[in-house]
């Protein structure tokens, strides 16, 4: 096992600093950023990794790091067996990277720590320069690349081989970013405009990239080529050697307004480097086709919303599919080309189609220690696609969005909202009784409740009428805690889809005393938008029962509603109902003055009232 000792470093880096032979000269000008012949000429040099994990097993790895029983821990997963491979005792400051032979990653002094990929074992260290930050890390299978700030009032960017042999130093801009590495080719953002690529061999300044449109606050070593931007994506070709939203190559999802779009961590902030709650809500996406004329990866991006995946159609923001995992936040992902890949924050690990969302592997790996806090996850998992046979459907969408409507965490209100809307939306086969569950069951926010009400409403569809007829013949039960299901929003929907048959059932509440009389006036509206003549009994009884009763004195708009119906739907008999109430003295003020206005409105002038008794 060979360990590199720490002394040496600091002293060597200052040297480098003061006249090193390898990249020693600071860019101090940009003269030739988005020159088009070097640009092209540095990607070119850029060569694609092979197909599938970078490290030398050919595993597809998750390292996850947090906290156990006995400290800080670092657990390696292999994904295809779903075992636990190793496991070693580190504090994780800066992501860990994972390379050919080597799990990289920065500790609070922004030492960088290599441990054996396949072991686990502590092979070497390298520390920081006095007084500087470290930005980030980043491997790529040839090497390992790690940007500091604040060296003698610059930025530096080292290069080592995978055995901890530094193989050059280059003084860059203090205003400088963490690297991105792919194939044979260092790129850093710098001054926020600037992607500088350099020979990840010797550290040999290639071109400069001009981010015109937008910051460049990332950058990106891809598959399928380096990807950089801020508020979207320029996937970098000659086209985009001066990156501009007009000059192709630039992708932009369209996002629901819930979405923070989060294309990638801002590569200048030293906190971004460390996990952190973006890497819980943040978009997962890869690009397909020639660089000049890119698409995102299947037509679409995944937002990651701690515990919820959504697979978004990039050009329209239409859902494709949803995912909500059980009990615990996904704590990390990545899209690795045919999956998405996640941990969550107890251990288990999973894995979705990233075409249909069918779950690969959802399961805690054996061998995973019993209590492990998790903080972050790296992932060396590019093309896995589960463990075979074992993918399933799971739920489907409606019932998916059903589960995160009725999420009781404030946290995810914005989301829940979005999950309604989606619903309202759909015509699969439940998708009623879904957003009717939603409004049984739901807490949280009134908004909330009334979007899941306007959607079941607005639907009007007619394969619904069965689940609303089920519903409307629950009656209340206190013994048994039961109790009907929004009986207003019921005759709402059975008026939009012209029920009238589901009327006599619906109407029959009226006569209940524990129908809240909102209920009783919405009912009323129902029997008059569908003329449903042959259920006006229950209205004669309840405006002869309540007509007098003080409690309908501050809010008389049930007993008005039944006066309404009558008023309009009613025979002789029901008028002669009207006039008597309206003289009657014990009636209650409100309702007399309501019933005389429906009398004149009916026969364009009031007749003379009985006499009562």
């Amino acid at each position: 096992m060979f360990f590199r000792s720490s002394s040496g470093f600091a002293v060597l880096g200052l040297a480098c600093l003061s006249g090193c032979a390898t990249g020693a000269s600071v860019q101090d000008g940009y003269g030739r950023a988005g020159d088009v012949g070097q640009v092209t000429a540095a990607l070119e040099r850029s060569a694609a990794p092979a197909a599938g994990p970078v490290n030398s097993s050919g595993a597809p790895l998750a390292v996850l790091v947090g906290q156990t029983g006995s400290g800080p821990a670092i657990v390696a997963v292999d994904l295809r067996a779903n075992r636990v491979i190793w496991q070693a005792a580190g504090e994780v400051e800066a992501r860990l990277e994972i390379g050919r032979s080597v799990a990289v990653f920065g500790d609070k002094s922004g030492a960088l720590i290599a441990l054996n990929v396949r072991t686990g074992a502590k092979l070497w260290s390298q520390p920081a320069p006095p007084g500087s930050l470290l930005l980030g890390l980043s491997l790529d299978g040839q090497g390992v690349y790690a940007v500091y700030r604040g060296v003698a009032g610059r930025g530096l960017l080292v290069g080592l081989d995978e055995e901890g042999r530094v193989k050059f130093r280059v003084a860059i801009d203090e205003r400088c970013g963490a690297p991105a590495a792919r194939g044979g080719v260092v790129a850093v953002p710098q001054r926020s405009q600037f992607i500088s690529l350099f020979s990840s061999t010797n550290g040999k300044p290639l071109a400069d990239i001009l981010a015109r449109d937008e910051a460049a606050s990332f950058v990106r070593g891809l598959p399928e080529g380096f990807a950089y931007g801020s508020q979207g994506v320029f996937v970098a070709s000659k086209r985009t050697a001066v990156g501009s939203h007009k000059g192709g190559g630039y992708l932009q999802a369209k996002l629901p307004e819930f979405v923070r779009p989060v294309y990638h961590y801002d590569m200048y902030k030293p906190a971004q480097s460390r996990h952190t709650a973006i890497d819980r809500n943040r978009l997962l996406w890869r690009l397909q086709g020639h660089p000049e004329t890119p698409s995102f990866r299947g037509g679409r991006v995944v937002v990651h919303n701690f515990r919820f995946f959504f697979a978004l159609d990039a050009a329209t923001g239409n859902l494709a599919w949803s995912y909500s995992h059980p009990r615990h936040d996904a704590i990390g992902a990545v899209h690795a080309g045919s999956a998405i890949v996640f941990a969550d924050a107890e251990g288990g690990v999973g894995a979705l189609d990233a075409n249909t969302g069918h779950i690969l592997l959802s399961a805690r790996p054996q061998g995973m220690p019993a209590t492990f806090l998790v903080h972050g996850v790296s992932f060396d998992a590019e093309a896995f696609a589960g463990q075979g046979p074992g993918a399933h459907l799971g739920e489907p969408l409606p019932q998916v969005l059903k589960s995160i409507a009725l999420h009781p965490d404030k946290r995810f209100n914005d989301v829940r909202l979005f999950a309604i809307d989606q619903l309202s939306h759909m015509q699969d086969d439940g998708v009623a009784a879904a957003l009717l569950e939603v409004l049984q069951k739901g807490s949280g926010e009134p908004y909330l409740m009334e979007k899941a009400a306007d959607s079941l409403v607005a639907r009007g569809d007619a394969r619904s009428l069965p689940v609303y007829v089920e519903a409307i013949k629950v009656k209340p039960d206190y013994a048994e805690g039961r109790q009907p299901q929004r009986l207003d929003l019921m005759a709402r929907a059975l008026a939009k889809l012209g029920a009238r048959d589901a009327m006599p059932l619906l109407v029959e509440h009226v006569r209940l005393p524990e129908t809240d009389p909102g209920t009783v006036a919405e009912i009323g509206q129902a029997v008059i938008t569908l003329s449903a003549r042959d259920v006006l009994a229950p209205f004669r009884d309840y405006l002869a029962e309540y007509r007098a009763d003080p409690a309908f004195a501050s809010e008389p708009g049930a007993l008005i509603a039944a006066a309404n119906v009558l008023a309009k739907l009613g025979d002789s008999q029901d008028r002669t109902l009207l006039l008597y109430a309206a003289a009657e003295p014990r009636t209650i003020s409100p309702l007399k003055v309501a019933i005389e206005r429906l009398l004149a409105e009916s026969s364009g002038s009031p007749q003379a009232a009985p006499t009562a008794d």
